[in-house]
């Protein structure tokens, strides 16, 4: 019991029914919980008083930042108090807990319980929503770096709610394709973040405002994923460096996050959409985020893919792991003649963190 999994309910009548509550404090809001270990959620679900407890149980866990959900297993286990308070001896075992391992989570968590019997399953209103804060090394890691090789004058490209944190003598422009508040009506699961207004609004892939060479660092974390054509951005942001700027990049290993179930990004498919300076799979990529990070049903897909696509929802477009990250980068500046050398890469919980270096004299 207890480890996340990525596995769909029984596939069953989904009907909104039941009573239900976990053992919380009144707040339904817990703040900062550590990524380190594991929390024990508990309490109490059945369907009605008179009916028979359903015997399987989970907990469905959404995130405010992905939309993807995950699902943890609970077991049922011994209320008497809920039994005496019921005055049903048949809800003496309508306990549950349940175990959450929070080492690939971060964020915010909405949490929902569904019981599932022979025929039907029965999902609860959502009863509590978990900050699950980073993990102390992730963002020692992040930090050390950034003061460590960052100085002068930059951009930090799609900060949203978790800019980095800089040296002092460091002044940071952010950048953005939305306003604050385009973006916050386009991702309304980021409404509870203390979202970074944007100082300049640009399309970060191209970065067309900003003048060739007249930037010391770019900052550019959790944002490659998202690039329907990565080579070209990396031109990109090295084309604003100068000579000897750094260019830092925090990319997600899919091993430890949401994307562990997809197929990794080839190097061919990236090559190709510079050289066409277009991507021939988008669709594709829609409706495999539909299935296989928001777990919709088989036969809602494409309806979801097709809404997603004509949204211009920002999803993951590029699945690496460390190893294919790091083969990307060094065939890129191979083939493309790309004007960097690597300075640093570290790996910190589920991201690669990346130092790259302008150099001319590496380019071919």
């Amino acid at each position: 019991m207890g480890r996340m999994t990525h596995s769909s309910l029984p596939s069953k009548v989904v009907l909104d029914r039941g009573k239900y509550m976990i053992d919380l404090p009144t707040v339904t809001w817990v703040q900062e919980v550590s990524a380190a270990g594991a929390i024990q959620l508990n309490g109490w679900a059945f369907v009605d008083v008179g009916l028979t407890v359903p015997s399987e149980i989970f907990l469905e866990l959404f995130s405010r930042r992905t939309r993807a959900v995950q699902w943890v297993k609970a077991e049922r286990c011994e209320r008497k108090d809920v039994a005496t308070h019921f005055g049903d001896p048949e809800l003496t075992y309508a306990g549950f807990n349940a175990r959450i391992d929070l080492e690939e989570m971060y964020g915010e968590y909405g949490v929902r319980v569904y019981q599932v019997d022979d025929d039907h399953t029965y999902r609860s209103e959502e009863l509590v929503e978990l900050r699950i804060a980073l993990q102390e090394y992730e963002k020692t890691v992040r930090e050390g770096l950034a003061k460590k090789f960052l100085r002068g004058n930059g951009l930090e490209i799609g900060a949203l709610q978790r800019k980095l944190s800089v040296s002092p003598e460091c002044r940071v422009t952010y950048v953005d394709r939305m306003s604050l508040e385009e973006l916050l009506q386009h991702y309304p699961e980021m409404a509870r973040f203390d979202l970074q207004r944007p100082d300049i609004i640009d399309d970060g892939e191209t970065l067309g405002t900003i003048l060739s060479e007249t930037q010391d660092f770019v900052i550019a974390n959790h944002f490659l994923e998202h690039c329907q054509n990565p080579i070209q951005t990396i031109e990109n942001l090295l084309r604003v460096l100068k000579e000897g700027g750094t260019l830092y990049m925090a990319v997600p290993d899919k091993r430890y996050t949401f994307d562990n179930s997809r197929r990794l990004t080839t190097y061919a498919t990236l090559a190709d959409t510079r050289r066409l300076g277009r991507r021939a799979d988008i669709q594709e990529l829609y409706a495999e985020w539909a299935r296989e990070v928001q777990h919709t049903p088989e036969e809602s897909v494409p309806k979801l893919a097709k809404q997603l696509s004509s949204e211009r929802y920002s999803i993951h477009f590029n699945v690496w792991t460390l190893d294919t990250l790091m083969h990307f980068l060094l065939r890129t500046r191979e083939d493309f003649g790309l004007p960097f050398a690597v300075t640093a890469v570290v790996s910190a919980d589920n991201e690669v963190v990346f130092v790259l270096t302008k150099n001319l004299e590496h380019a071919c």
